[in-house]
Parts: structure tokens; sequence; C-alpha cells
């Protein structure tokens, strides 16, 4: 798994500037979570429920972050600490 700072949803061509030098997270925990996420989500959203996933301060922050990103949901506005 990469990390992408630009050009996440792969609609031009994959290029080296594309990439974060800094790969943020443990490969173990980060992929983990986004399956987690891909998979709840559909559920949540069809059954109009509510949902909360709790994750730990240190690995899973930039996956969440990175999955509530894509979706549109989470923004600058929102969490000022975070950028792109």
């Amino acid at each position: 798994m990469i990390f992408l700072r630009g050009n996440v949803l792969l609609r031009e061509p994959l290029r080296p500037e594309h990439i974060k030098p800094r790969q943020l997270a443990h490969w173990g925990s980060r992929p983990g979570i986004t399956m987690v996420c891909a998979a709840l989500n559909p559920l949540v959203r069809e059954r109009d429920a509510d949902g909360l996933l709790v994750t730990g301060p240190v690995h899973g922050d930039p996956a969440n972050h990175t999955n509530l990103g894509l979706e549109g949901i989470c923004s600058t506005e929102l969490s000022p600490c975070v950028t792109g």
C-alpha cells in the first residue's frame, strides 16, 4: 500500500511526485482500517444508521483522515490541524 499526496483517485497515470515521501502509519494497521471502513460504510448508508469507528491516535488517525477525505466528509474546515 502506498500513500499518495496527489492524484489519489488515479485519474491520470501514477508518477513519483504523487507519492508521499514519508509513509505514515504501520503497513499492517492502515490497510486493515481502510478495509473496515470500506465494508462498514455501505451498511451504515443503506440502513441510515449511526456509526463510530474507534482507532488509536498514532497509527489509526492517518487512515481515518484518508478515508474521510476521499469520501468528502473530512476537510481542513472541520480538522484545521490536518492538511493535504
